[in-house]
């Protein structure tokens, strides 16, 4: 049998209301009552509802965590290290997926409002989002909320995202220093805060080095998975032949082409070097391990929990500075120098 709050109540001999204050060591009981309350609740074993207890207590000691998909392991590995970190301070994990629709994830948020949660913690889609009105809910809610990965323009939200400027801007110029020239990238949504940060890097280490760029080595994908990236490769190399390299928005995407190339015939590094971004782990464990760079997620979801966790606790969200967080060139065997025509 599973006792609850009114067998307590009942064995006790006092109101519901009274064991509720017992067991949560409030005021308005004798230390007496207090002891056998708690005496019986362990006798049979009983163990307070917590969401039922953060009614009471308007904490339900819960975050909310949106993410746009699970299927790329760069998202996988950031709700495994949320879920980690927060357990660490006696929250637990509500998830939801956006799957790259910001209007499911207005809806994913309201439904987050519903449950209670103290804070939300939200990765943003890939794409443009020109409907940001839903935000002012959570203003309106006064409830602590940060982005991590990303952010959207319009917004005062803090967030704690790796420098991806820096990330491709070394990136590109690590390939340009081997010789590269013709080097695509294949990306995600021009407007998104993500892409549009990678494009300045990307164009920044051209414009360094002195090396012509072309807008038709910018390849954009709807979304940035490995179907799209397979897809843009095989239609580039059916119909590009001075490929010297490809660089892509994420390491799901650069395994994409990796795949694509193979099913070509095209050597790499050998025939083009090829480069992703995240350093996820198969990056590490390809067929031929690829080039890629750096975001240390542990590094992220941690701050932007400790973050978050400010602001519920301190209530202080006007004091909180957005962050970021220096990446770093992983060189693996997807890249190789190429020698110069003179």
């Amino acid at each position: 049998m599973k006792y609850t709050l009114q067998d307590i109540a009942k064995l006790a001999n006092i109101s519901e209301a009274a064991v509720s204050l017992a067991l949560n060591d409030k005021k308005g009981v004798s230390e007496e009552t207090r002891s056998k309350v708690k005496e019986l609740a362990s006798k049979y074993n009983y163990k307070p509802n917590a969401f039922a207890r953060g009614l009471v207590e308007r904490k339900s000691r819960t975050i909310g965590l949106v993410v746009p998909d699970t299927e790329n392991p760069y998202y996988g590995k950031i709700v495994k290290c949320v879920d980690s970190y927060i357990r660490e301070y006696g929250y637990h994990l509500i998830i939801a997926i956006s799957n790259e629709d910001y209007m499911t994830e207005a809806e994913i948020i309201d439904e987050f409002i519903s449950k209670q949660v103290e804070g939300i913690i939200i990765v943003p889609t890939n794409k443009p989002n020109s409907n940001i009105s839903y935000y002012e809910t959570i203003s309106q809610q006064h409830l602590p909320c940060v982005f991590i990965s990303s952010f959207y323009n319009g917004t005062d939200l803090p967030f704690i995202m790796v420098d991806l400027k820096e990330g491709m801007y070394s990136l590109v110029k690590y390939l340009l220093n081997l010789g590269h020239r013709h080097i695509y990238f294949i990306c995600g949504n021009y407007q998104s805060v993500a892409t549009d940060f990678r494009l300045e890097g990307y164009k920044a280490a051209f414009e360094e080095l002195k090396v012509a760029f072309d807008n038709s080595y910018i390849i954009e994908c709807p979304m940035v998975t490995f179907e799209q990236a397979y897809q843009s490769t095989i239609k580039l190399v059916n119909n590009v032949d001075n490929i010297d390299a490809i660089v892509t928005a994420n390491d799901y995407m650069a395994l994409g082409v990796l795949n694509a190339l193979h099913d070509k015939n095209i050597k790499v590094p050998e025939d083009i070097s090829l480069a992703g971004f995240d350093n996820v782990v198969f990056s590490s464990i390809a067929s031929i391990p690829i080039t890629t760079v750096s975001q240390d997620i542990p590094r992220m979801v941690n701050t932007g929990v400790d973050t978050l966790l400010d602001i519920i606790k301190n209530n202080n969200r006007g004091s909180i500075h957005s962050v970021f967080i220096k990446p770093e060139l992983i060189i693996r065997e997807s890249t190789k120098e190429k020698r110069l025509i003179l």
